[in-house]
């Protein structure tokens, strides 16, 4: 059995070939499997296609909380 989990690093692969767009040139190429913290280039214009991050949305959340907190407690004792 199969488990999607959302908060896996983009593109999420498939078993199947995936293609990716650039952006700046519009060629369609093949996305690589990257290993953490790797990026994937444009073969003809060498524009960044996407960089594997893993844990990303995990560090924005917290940064997100210890913000939220430290707002929460400036506001509620001001000097």
């Amino acid at each position: 059995m199969k488990r999607h989990h959302p908060w896996l690093s983009w593109p999420q692969l498939r078993e199947g070939p995936m293609q990716l767009a650039c952006h700046l040139c519009d060629t369609l190429q093949a996305a690589p499997r990257l290993r953490e913290g790797d990026g994937a280039y444009c073969c003809v214009c060498g524009e960044k296609l996407y960089r594997n991050r893993p844990h990303s949305l995990a560090h924005a959340t917290g940064f997100s909380s210890a913000a939220s907190s430290s707002w929460c407690w400036r506001t509620c004792f001001p000097s």
